[in-house]
């Protein structure tokens, strides 16, 4: 029953990181975002609150777009597993942390205008 609960927490953790990342896309905060995940209880594996090194590397992690990467092994390939992200929506989320202006894809943050 443990492994139960730890698999919905799980899912529930990864609901809400899905949610950060279309927020970063749709241009806001980095800070304001990062509260407001605590605020609803997001954690870390050990229960801690979401650090903003935490939360600045999970945006940037490429696993999240189906990729294995690691540098000082000279390993970057495509993972065994469908992308945890749409490959756009990632896309949109790196070229705003990268300072890139970017269009908005109404497809996913049409629901995030006025």
């Amino acid at each position: 029953m443990e492994n139960v609960f730890a698999a919905f927490a799980q899912f529930d953790n990864d609901v809400r990181a899905q949610r950060a990342r279309r927020a970063v896309a749709a241009g806001e905060e980095q800070e304001t975002i990062r509260r407001d995940l605590n605020d609803a209880g997001l954690r870390t594996l050990r229960g801690n609150p979401i650090s903003r090194s935490t939360f600045s590397r999970t945006l940037r992690s490429p696993v999240y777009g189906g990729r294995v990467v690691i540098p000082r092994l000279g390993i970057d390939e495509p993972a065994s597993f469908e992308p945890l992200v749409d490959p756009a929506l990632r896309g949109v989320v790196q070229a705003r942390l990268d300072g890139r202006p970017q269009p908005m894809n109404t497809r996913y943050f049409g629901h995030l205008r006025g």
